[in-house]
């Protein structure tokens, strides 16, 4: 569809739609662009920065956690040093956990995510380097309480010299037979200071410790006993207490050094072990770790500063859209301003100059197709108005056209009128002939009724009869089936009579010449028993057959009842029938009456109709004159002469009407020489069961 075909409210509204749309693309355009740096600073702000945030705490986290496993490498460091600084390890560890778990929450470009999951493993794999062996290294080192293996070892080392060459200087005394100064007080030596200031929670060493005492004591006793014995001159007394004494004490307290000695080794290697686990492999990880965490905050970094320069881009791009935007706005809205002005006042402009020619008179007026074709309401206008002119000229002519039918017409209608008028005399006496053997058809039908209820009555009175005559068989058979039950009864009593009989002649037979007599009284009851059933079996016989007949004729009166009782049915029905057309034979009766006055109404308006014809004629004249002022050009000469061919072909119908009502008139003559009025009711084959009269 073109745009001069819209609407005019259409073409205002698309006016001020298009300029909504450039309006709302220009806002877009500015909102898109504010949002597109809104969102590059966003991603900064609320992404990179937080993010860098969250891996930079990771970092430091993390690097305080390697730092306090070095911390466990000082051998200066005792139990509650080292438990604040695994609180601190573990401390940190939720620390950096935390961080992790804000980070990850955060949305990653397809270059992060396998860094971080790469982080992630190596993180755990770290953590549970720590845990399995360097913390289970180090609580085992705390178990074993000798936090500073490599000064008890030194220190054991001191200890064992002590005595190993007090034990020389006591067996250089023995030869020399020379006393010496020292070694005589337990409390006195390195070993003996140590001990009351040296604490420890391993249970072996202080058990060691607990059972040594006693031998170094001993030792030292027996230092002092060779010493009295050197001093007294008791060389063999001082060599025995060397032997006895002394010796076993030694290698006592030399054993104990060395299980001391043993756990201060194994505390060593634990050191060692521990050392060589957080500086080597757990130093590693921890590399890794840091060198993903550093891959990530350059990632993130990059990242900032490619949101910052593309926020920048979009502002750039996002003030040029919108300049353009306003220019092509402006152009567009001033181009269909003018377009949509001229397009609607060019064609009322015509719609007007086309009106006043209307209003002249000159019906020959026509609207070009430019303005008639279009879709708008200027061409609605356009259309209708050239519709209205062509309606004008039609109704004009056919004004015109009428004009002269009706001056014609009236004429006929004269001429018509008084045909009517005695058409309508003869028609009021075939009424009355009518209106006669309606009379007569009416009687015929009410001794038809009459007739039909009669029949009805007896029907179901016959009906009647017959019923109560089946209840009655219906009677009679029950009691001849009680009959030949009690004859049964009687044939039963027979057989039994007959059986008595038989056992009376077995027993007079018993008896002899005594019961001959008796004998012959049983032959006679058992003949008398055989006669009695037989007469028995035939009237029960003769009953059941009576029964059967009895029912039979029960069942034959049964059906015929409803026979009788459909046939007054029928003839109710019959009766009902001719009430109806009894019925309908006075309303036709009463139809003829007033047909007969309507017919004297017609003589009546037709004398009125021909005065009417001739002031027709006048006034048809008169509409000629005043419709005169319009021009419709060779429409005008063509009406006329439809018109005029209109009525000559009235004017030839005229004599061909007027021979139609002679025929007409001709019709009665011809009815009046029958004998009656053949009424055609109807062809229903139901009407031949019924007489005709």
């Amino acid at each position: 569809m073109k745009f001069k075909d819209f609407k005019i409210g259409q073409k205002i509204v698309t006016g001020f739609a298009l300029l909504s749309v450039i309006g709302l693309i220009i806002g877009l355009t500015g909102i898109i662009s504010m949002n597109n740096i809104g969102n590059s600073f966003h991603h900064v702000g609320d992404e990179n920065m937080p993010a860098i945030q969250h891996l930079g705490a990771m970092q430091a986290n993390l690097e305080r956690v390697q730092k306090g496993y070095i911390r466990l490498l000082d051998n200066e460091s005792d139990r509650d040093e080292r438990e604040q600084i695994l609180m601190e390890i573990q401390s940190n560890r939720e620390a950096y956990k935390q961080a992790q778990g804000k980070f990850n929450e955060m949305k990653h470009s397809e270059n992060e995510i396998p860094i971080i999951n790469k982080l992630g493993k190596e993180i755990e794999i770290w953590r549970n380097f720590n845990i399995q062996k360097v913390d289970r290294m180090h609580s085992r080192l705390l178990d074993i309480d000798l936090l500073n293996p490599l000064l008890i070892t030194r220190n054991l080392e001191k200890f064992m010299k002590d005595h190993y060459v007090l034990m020389v200087e006591v067996n250089e005394a023995l030869d020399n037979r020379m006393t010496f100064e020292g070694g005589d007080d337990s409390k006195a030596c390195n070993f003996g200071k140590w001990l009351p200031d040296f604490s420890t929670e391993n249970a072996a060493i202080n058990a060691n410790l607990r059972d040594m005492r006693q031998y170094h004591n001993k030792f030292h006793d027996a230092v002092h006993e060779i010493k009295v014995n050197l001093n007294q001159g008791n060389i063999n007394q001082a060599r025995t207490y060397f032997q006895e004494e002394m010796k076993p004490a030694a290698d006592q307290v030399f054993n104990y050094f060395s299980v001391i000695n043993q756990e201060a080794q194994q505390a060593h290697k634990l050191f060692s072990e521990m050392s060589s686990a957080i500086t080597g492999e757990s130093a590693e990880h921890h590399n890794l770790v840091m060198e993903n965490i550093k891959e990530l905050v350059r990632i993130n970094d990059v990242q900032a500063h490619e949101e910052i320069a593309n926020g920048d881009q979009v502002f750039r791009s996002g003030n040029m859209l919108i300049i353009l935007a306003i220019v092509i706005g402006l152009a567009l809205a001033s181009m269909l301003s003018y377009f949509i002005t001229r397009t609607i006042t060019s064609g009322i402009n015509r719609g007007v100059s086309f009106a006043e020619d209307i209003a002249e008179g000159n019906l020959t007026s026509k609207i070009e197709n430019e303005y008639a074709e279009r879709k708008d309401e200027i061409g609605q206008l356009a259309r209708a108005l050239q519709h209205m002119v062509e309606q004008l000229r039609n109704i004009i002519g056919d004004v015109i056209g009428s004009a002269d039918n009706i001056t014609g017409a009236s004429q006929e209608m004269s001429s018509t009128s008084q045909q009517m008028s005695q058409g309508a005399s003869e028609q009021a006496s075939s009424a009355e002939e009518i209106s006669s053997s309606m009379e007569q058809m009416v009687a015929n039908i009410q001794q038809n009724t009459d007739s039909a209820q009669q029949t009805e009555k007896i029907a179901l009175q016959a009906a009647g009869g017959i019923r109560k005559g089946s209840e009655s068989t219906n009677t009679t058979a029950r009691s001849m089936k009680e009959i030949a039950a009690k004859v049964s009864i009687i044939g039963d009593i027979a057989y039994q009579t007959n059986i008595l009989a038989l056992n009376a002649a077995v027993e007079a037979a018993r008896a002899g010449e005594h019961g001959q007599g008796f004998a012959v009284v049983a032959e006679e009851v058992r003949k008398l028993a055989e006669r009695s059933q037989i007469a028995a079996e035939e009237i029960d016989e003769l009953s059941g057959s009576g029964v059967e007949i009895a029912e039979q004729a029960g069942k034959q009166l049964e059906e015929i009842v409803p026979d009788i009782e459909k046939t007054a049915k029928l003839v109710q029905e019959i009766a009902a029938a001719s009430m109806e057309q009894n019925s309908g034979a006075d309303q036709i009766n009463n139809a003829i009456q007033q047909l007969n006055q309507v017919i004297q109404q017609n003589a009546a308006a037709s004398e009125e109709m021909a005065s009417s014809s001739e002031e027709l004629s006048g006034q048809a004249e008169q509409m000629r004159e005043v419709v005169s002022y319009f021009q419709i050009g060779q429409g005008k000469k063509a009406v006329r002469k439809k018109k005029q061919a209109k009525n000559t072909s009235m004017k030839k119908s005229a004599p061909s009407a007027r021979k139609e009502e002679k025929e007409y008139d001709e019709e009665p003559e011809e009815a009046s020489a029958n004998q009656g009025i053949d009424l055609h009711m109807g062809d229903n084959h139901s009407d031949e069961d019924f007489q005709r009269f």
